[in-house]
């Protein structure tokens, strides 16, 4: 009987005896790579073609009515920025303004001077105009003197070919004693920019209406 009890009590301590609980050591998560976001290059500025600027010439003689008369002042003026050859002045002459005219027939340069003291009676004023195509070969103009004239104004005698646009000209006055004279006893050499074209058929001019003074 004693053997019962014994196995009995064996049974009973054995299903007391607390189990172990397994610690499940948690599995580590394989580290996940790192998809790198590809850097966008940076936008590569766009090099734009600058504009060309339009043609600021335009034929103008065929535009003219048949008395109109465009002037180009190409000498120095009082508004701001002016660029122009400075006016001269001479013994007896001073001048008042120097460029070009266009009509129907062409361009033309002119020249405005005043009378700064009596010129001796008898003088002959000789003027000579640029010639571009042919510079040995100046365009001639001229006045006799009269007493009491306070100023002049003198046109080139002819259309004046071969002109460009931006480059100066230079026309030349000669107060001589006579009209046979060879010696002058003044002389006014007055430069101004051109802001016509003749190099081709037709006149262009700049239109920029502070050059139409």
């Amino acid at each position: 009987m004693k053997w019962y009890i014994t196995l009995a009590l064996l049974v009973l301590c054995s299903s007391c005896t607390p189990t172990e609980k397994r610690t499940e050591v948690p599995k580590t998560q394989p580290d996940k790579q790192k998809v790198e976001t590809p850097k966008t290059q940076p936008d590569k500025q766009k090099v734009e073609t600058p504009k060309t600027q339009p043609d600021n010439k335009k034929v103008v003689t065929p535009y003219l009515h048949p008395d109109q008369v465009l002037t180009f002042n190409g000498t120095f003026y009082a508004d701001k920025g002016s660029k122009n050859p400075k006016l001269e002045v001479s013994r007896y002459l001073r001048t008042n303004r120097a460029g070009m005219r266009v009509t129907q027939e062409g361009a033309s340069c002119f020249i405005a001077v005043s009378v700064l003291q009596e010129i001796p009676q008898g003088s002959y004023i000789k003027v000579e105009f640029p010639n571009p195509g042919n510079p040995s070969v100046p365009s001639l103009g001229g006045i006799d003197y009269k007493s009491g004239i306070k100023g002049y104004k003198f046109t080139s005698p002819s259309t004046v070919a071969g002109l460009k646009i931006g480059k100066d000209y230079k026309i030349k006055i000669l107060v001589l004693k006579t009209r046979d004279s060879t010696k002058p006893i003044d002389v006014l050499v007055q430069e101004f920019r051109s802001y016509l074209d003749t190099t081709g058929g037709g006149t262009k001019a700049v239109t920029l209406p502070e050059y139409m003074k």
